[in-house]
């Protein structure tokens, strides 16, 4: 992320679709990572689909954590890295 003069943040801009592999980017993929209680997981995950951010269907299927009322569900996201 980069800073402008005034202090705000601006949000990251992808390269034209027209660039070639030779321009410096490059995939790179991130894991996330979510536990919790069932309800709040599936919450979360809904916020994020609405989002645009992780579609649901990216999630795993969530692990029961054990001697826990808790879960655990991962998804990975690419993104292009300079």
């Amino acid at each position: 992320m980069s800073f402008n003069e005034n202090g705000g943040a601006t949000p990251p801009v992808d390269p034209p679709a027209n660039s070639s592999q030779d321009s410096g980017f490059r995939h790179e993929s991130v894991k996330f990572l979510l536990t919790g209680e069932p309800k709040a997981i599936q919450v979360a995950i809904h916020v994020m689909h609405r989002l645009n951010f992780i579609s649901g269907s990216e999630w795993s299927r969530p692990i029961a954590l054990k001697d826990s009322n808790e879960v655990i569900v991962v998804a990975e996201r690419s993104f292009l890295v300079t």
